[in-house]
C-alpha cells in the first residue's frame, strides 16, 4: 500500500507532458526489446516459440502498427514448422486484412508454396500466377514465375 501511494504521489507531482514522455519512451523500449525477441528466436530457429509469440503479439496488440507483420512472421514461423493448412490460414488473413501490406505478395507465395506441399499444384499454379500478375514487376513475381517452372 506504502509503495502504491508513493506511486500515486508521484505521478500527480509530475506534470502530464513528462509523464506523457516518459510513458511513450518505456512504450518504445519495450517495443525494442520484443522485436529483439523475437528476432532472436527467428535467429535460434526456435519457430515454435516464436509463431507463439507473434500470435500473443497480435492478440495484445492488434492495433500496433507491427500487427500485420506479426501475422506475416507467424504464418513463416508456422511454414519453418511444416504446418502448412495453418500457414495457408494465416497468410491469408494477413491479405484479407491488410490488403496494402508490403507484405502481401510475399504471403501469397508463402501460401503458393504451402499449397503445393500439400500437392495441390493447381491452386499453388492459381496462386503464383495472382502474384505474377497483381505484382508484375516486383522481386514477388520474379520469384512466382521460377516457382511455377518447378511445379509439376
Amino acid at each position: 500500500m506504502r509503495s502504491v501511494r508513493k506511486s500515486a504521489a508521484r505521478a500527480s507531482s509530475t506534470p502530464a507532458s513528462t509523464s506523457a514522455s516518459a510513458s511513450s519512451s518505456r512504450a518504445k523500449l519495450r517495443s525494442t526489446a520484443r522485436r529483439s525477441w523475437f528476432s532472436e528466436l527467428l535467429k535460434a530457429g526456435d519457430y515454435k516459440k516464436a509463431a507463439a509469440a507473434f500470435s500473443t503479439f497480435g492478440a495484445e496488440w492488434p492495433k500496433s502498427a507491427y500487427a500485420a507483420d506479426a501475422v506475416y512472421w507467424r504464418g513463416s514461423c508456422l511454414f519453418a514448422l511444416e504446418q502448412y493448412k495453418s500457414t495457408i490460414n494465416v497468410q491469408n488473413s494477413l491479405i484479407r486484412s491488410y490488403p496494402k501490406h508490403p507484405r502481401v505478395a510475399d504471403a501469397m507465395i508463402s501460401v503458393a508454396s504451402s499449397q503445393a506441399a500439400l500437392g495441390n499444384v493447381k491452386a499453388a499454379s492459381a496462386t503464383l500466377a495472382k502474384v505474377i500478375k497483381q505484382y508484375p514487376n516486383s522481386d514477388a513475381a520474379k520469384t512466382a514465375a521460377q516457382l511455377q517452372k518447378t511445379l509439376k
